[in-house]
């Protein structure tokens, strides 16, 4: 058996908000691995959490509507696959009064994600807590026409900080000074996507240990791990700021 919140929690941790519907659920030795790309092609990352169902390879077309197929069965879901391990078709979902039946999709259709470089080079790192990540989203949802968040660091009155501005450089902006472990000083700031970081941070809101890190060439780290979870987002820089 399955618990249903933790199998959707999982889920959750990719999906961000409808940012990710294709995916291969990669499972050997009853833990699932998968890793995924955006629709924008700018958000890579991979979950990693334990699953109890056969070893194999499973084509989730439809994110979405296999959420809100799961979020019908009660608290204990039983999971059966159709097919072999080359090939599966199926996923048979049931608790003691539903039973459901998920088609799983050809992997050609299924999107690849690239693999990550960049990440030895880090001009800082620092630790997340829930205090920050809550008043990201509240800042972000502040200002919600605008959809850039500059990052980069600054001399505070701490030393080097990770400066983190939300807004654009031309309109109100709610700037983030925090602690961290600064390698390189970045001070020309750069822009990512606010709401990809703000989905990440929403669907890790019960996280128990999360760092963020900057390579300056424009790639932005984020790690969490919940539990028996861990998700891991590779976000890349704006291309036209």
């Amino acid at each position: 058996m399955i618990k249903r919140d933790s199998l959707l929690t999982a889920i959750s941790k990719y999906h961000l908000s409808g940012n990710v519907e294709k995916v291969v659920w990669n499972v050997d030795s009853k833990t699932l691995f998968c890793k995924f790309i955006d629709e924008s092609k700018t958000l890579v990352g991979e979950v990693k959490c334990p699953l109890d169902i056969k070893d194999g390879s499973y084509c989730i077309y439809d994110t979405n509507s296999l959420s809100k197929m799961i979020s019908i069965l009660d608290h204990d879901v039983h999971i059966e696959t159709v097919g072999n391990k080359e090939k599966t078709t199926q996923m048979l979902l049931a608790d003691s009064k539903v039973d459901i039946k998920y088609n799983l999709a050809d992997k050609r259709v299924i999107p690849t994600p690239p693999e990550v470089s960049g990440l030895d080079t880090i001009a800082f790192e620092m630790n997340l807590d829930s205090e920050f990540t809550q008043k990201f989203i509240k800042a972000k949802d502040s200002l919600s026409a605008i959809n850039v968040v500059n990052i980069g660091t600054h001399h505070g009155f701490t030393g080097e900080q990770a400066l983190i501005s939300v807004g654009d450089r031309g309109s109100s902006t709610i700037e983030f000074h925090e602690n961290a472990n600064v390698n390189e000083n970045v001070r020309d700031l750069i822009p990512f996507n606010s709401d990809l970081i703000k989905d990440i941070f929403r669907a890790n809101k019960t996280f128990k240990q999360g760092t963020l890190a900057l390579n300056p060439k424009g790639l932005l780290i984020i790690k969490f791990v919940e539990d028996d979870i861990t998700s891991k987002y590779y976000l890349v820089r704006n291309q036209n700021n």
